[in-house]
């Protein structure tokens, strides 16, 4: 069961769990979630005076957290119905939506306007039932997340390839996987879905990075983890932060 603690910081309290793990030997972790709780998790040895002064240790970036978390707006749900006014994350930045109809028959386009996603989309008939309205706005928004996927993932390939890789570039292609974030085949093919997108540039980047160590170690063994870590040192944090926002993004 996790315990519950807090600990005084200037003029601030923060509330913490621990979760005390047999399997976890040296390293203690700590992650503040989209709601700003906060969950430590330790060695079954670690005393609660060696995690109180883990924390403390990093109270200042607990309350940047916690505070961004507060400010933040809500996220959508998986039922994101995709109408005006709804928020849709693109690299970690929400932008609110804006359907837009067009009396035209030009073809339907997005364009980002600083914090807004602009959809125009040509008149449906009246009697269109929802679920295909939303398909339609579906398709058109996922083709415009596709096409930023395509350069992000690949200027991602370029930066951190060099840390990771000495034999030929691989290809990159943009998947519309559901259940993985990327994939590494036999014959050197990244595949990364453009979900990632929605997320944080430090998460694509983990995701890249993840991706790229598999051209050299196939498996998931230590030394696979230890030549992320070379490139990559807190990429352990960052997958921490990847599991705790993957299920708040919506379509």
């Amino acid at each position: 069961m996790p315990e519950k603690y807090s600990v005084s910081v200037a003029d601030a309290t923060i509330e913490y769990e621990v979760v005390h793990s047999a399997r976890r030997k040296k390293t203690i972790e700590l992650k503040v979630d989209m709601r700003g709780a906060v969950v430590v998790r330790a060695p079954a040895g670690a005393s609660a005076e060696a995690v109180r002064d883990f924390v403390l240790a990093k109270s200042s970036w607990v309350l940047r957290k916690q505070q961004a978390a507060l400010q933040a707006p809500a996220r959508p749900s998986a039922g994101t119905r995709l109408v005006s006014g709804e928020m849709l994350p693109f690299l970690g930045r929400d932008l609110c939506l804006s359907v837009q109809p067009t009396a035209d028959r030009s073809p339907p386009s997005v364009q980002r306007e600083e914090d807004r996603l602009l959809v125009c989309m040509p008149c449906m008939p009246l009697d269109t039932h929802d679920d295909d309205r939303y398909e339609h706005t579906r398709s058109v928004i996922v083709e415009w997340y596709r096409a930023r996927a395509d350069f992000c993932f690949n200027s991602c390939v370029d930066e951190w390839l060099p840390k990771l890789w000495d034999g030929p570039r691989p290809r990159v292609i943009v998947s519309n996987a559901r259940r993985q974030w990327g994939s590494c085949s036999h014959d050197g093919t990244l595949r990364i879905t453009w979900r990632a997108m929605m997320l944080e540039l430090q998460l694509v980047e983990m995701i890249v990075v993840h991706e790229l160590a598999h051209l050299s170690v196939k498996n998931h063994s230590e030394h696979f983890y230890a030549l992320m870590g070379k490139a990559m040192p807190d990429h352990r944090q960052r997958r921490a932060l990847l599991k705790n926002v993957a299920w708040t993004l919506p379509l």
